[in-house]
């Protein structure tokens, strides 16, 4: 595994550079490994690196977590059964999807068909209901012109009934006044006729010659 990890980071067989990888390979092994880590890892006097080195050693230390995460992150071969039932999971589940889906659009059309029934229903009472309404106002204007009309002819008539009774009263009392005085011209023409009946009458008879 050591030795794997130093061909991928393309360390020599010589040099701090190599060392500084062996140790970086020996960590990531025991991190992988999950074993504890040992008192060889710890610098010496003759492994001790220089800056450059210590830089090395991280640059080399990212780049292999790098490609672990890349391999981690790489879909792993699963076998022919494995692959045939994901298959068939994902198949069912779309099925599923579809079904619901289907089952969702009925119960939204049945929904919306109930209630355009409901509306229909409602707007026909809404209806009905107006044109009861217009046609008891209907009524009430016609029985109100009825009303109206009968009441103005009756007040007409008592007008003119009114109007012939105070002519009448007018011709009765004209008449009695005129009847009034012609009888007091008649009695005053026969008392002139007894006065001149009673005085001597003279007859006067011319003869011809």
């Amino acid at each position: 595994m050591e030795l794997l990890l130093l061909a991928l980071l393309g360390g020599g067989e010589h040099g701090p550079r190599t060392a500084a990888c062996r140790r970086a390979a020996n960590m990531m092994v025991q991190a992988i490994l999950g074993l504890p880590e040992s008192d060889e890892q710890q610098p010496t006097g003759d492994d001790h690196l220089s800056p450059s080195s210590a830089m090395g050693a991280q640059c080399c230390k990212s780049d292999v977590e790098l490609s672990l995460y890349k391999e981690e992150r790489q879909p792993k071969p699963h076998p022919p059964k494995l692959l045939h039932q994901r298959k068939r999971t994902q198949a069912a589940s779309k099925i599923q999807a579809l079904w619901r889906g289907f089952l969702v659009r009925q119960t939204l059309l049945v929904a919306a068909l109930n209630a355009c029934v409901i509306q229909c229903w409602w707007r026909s009472i809404l209806h009905r209901h107006i044109l009861k309404q217009r046609l008891a106002l209907l009524r009430i204007y016609v029985i109100e012109e009825e009303a109206a009309v009968r009441l103005q002819a009756w007040v007409r008539m008592w007008q003119c009934r009114r109007y012939f009774s105070q002519m009448c009263n007018t011709l009765c009392v004209v008449q009695s006044l005129e009847s009034r005085i012609t009888f007091q011209n008649d009695d005053i023409f026969q008392v002139q006729y007894g006065i001149v009946s009673k005085q001597p009458e003279f007859h006067i008879e011319i003869l011809s010659l």
